[in-house]
């Protein structure tokens, strides 16, 4: 750890470190191709869907989680990943 002189008129100092570490890589998600996706069942069975979320006095992360739930869901079922993966 290094720390370095003022910046400026500041009375705060810079503070340098250096780690050593390695990264190991995750998998990657699928790549997906948009270009194929059937978004017009897409759309209406998330309209169908989403009508059923209750709203109204819920946490919005609670109502955000059914949200992607529903849309990954058919996601999912319509959307073609390359080589029919």
């Amino acid at each position: 750890m290094e720390v370095g002189e003022q910046l400026g008129g500041s009375d705060h100092r810079p503070v340098c470190l250096t780690m050593q570490y390695s990264v190991e890589h995750e998998p990657r998600f699928p790549r997906w191709n948009y270009k194929e996706a059937d978004w017009n069942s897409y759309k209406d069975l998330t309209d169908d869907l989403c009508r059923e979320i209750r709203v109204e006095g819920r946490d919005i992360n609670r109502v955000t989680g059914d949200f992607n739930a529903v849309t990954w869901k058919f996601y999912r079922r319509i959307y073609h990943r390359p080589g029919g993966r």
